[in-house]
């Protein structure tokens, strides 16, 4: 078993199983669109939108996700709470990034 004088090196070594994985991956996953938003960065916040959701640049989605971000960070909102009321008021109206939050 693993907690023999012989298993102890493997089950001190299994933790760092992940941390390995996530380092030899870490080249191919993308940066957050809403970090480079804080950052002050939209034009790679944009890319990275475009890249994650496999879409053109003027795509209406990828703009509206984009422009609910910007607006997100500029009134100091929490970007989850604008989406949640966004998805929420989506099935009723067609209100944009929970614009009616003050």
């Amino acid at each position: 078993g693993l907690g023999t004088l012989q298993g102890w090196p493997v089950l001190l070594g299994l933790p760092a199983l992940p941390a390995l994985l996530q380092l030899l991956f870490q080249p191919l996953l993308l940066e957050s669109p809403r970090w480079y938003v804080v950052m002050g960065n939209d034009i790679m916040a944009e890319e990275m939108l475009v890249q994650l959701r496999d879409r053109p640049p003027d795509d209406l989605e990828v703009q509206e996700e984009l422009y609910c971000m910007l607006e997100a960070a500029r009134r100091g909102h929490d970007l989850l709470q604008i989406q949640l009321e966004r998805s929420l008021t989506r099935a009723s109206s067609h209100s944009s990034c929970g614009s009616n939050l003050g």
